[in-house]
């Protein structure tokens, strides 16, 4: 059995492991790139939606770079 002592050593301290801390930047990596594809997204959504609000017939973009 271990002591109190020893298992709150092991818990946390200022000497993190080096893989949580790879883990916990690429999980902030992924957050903010999936927040960016969605904002871009919904950026366009808005676009064409206006567009077509706005009464035009030519909204749909051109070409295979949407």
């Amino acid at each position: 059995m271990r002591s109190r002592k020893g298992a709150m050593a092991d818990e946390a301290g200022p000497e993190s492991s080096p893989l949580r801390a790879a883990v916990i930047l690429v999980l902030i990596a992924a957050m903010v790139g999936g927040t960016w594809f969605i904002m871009r997204e919904l950026r366009r959504s808005a676009a064409l939606q206006d567009c077509v609000a706005s009464g035009r017939r030519d909204c749909a973009p051109i070409g295979p770079g949407r």
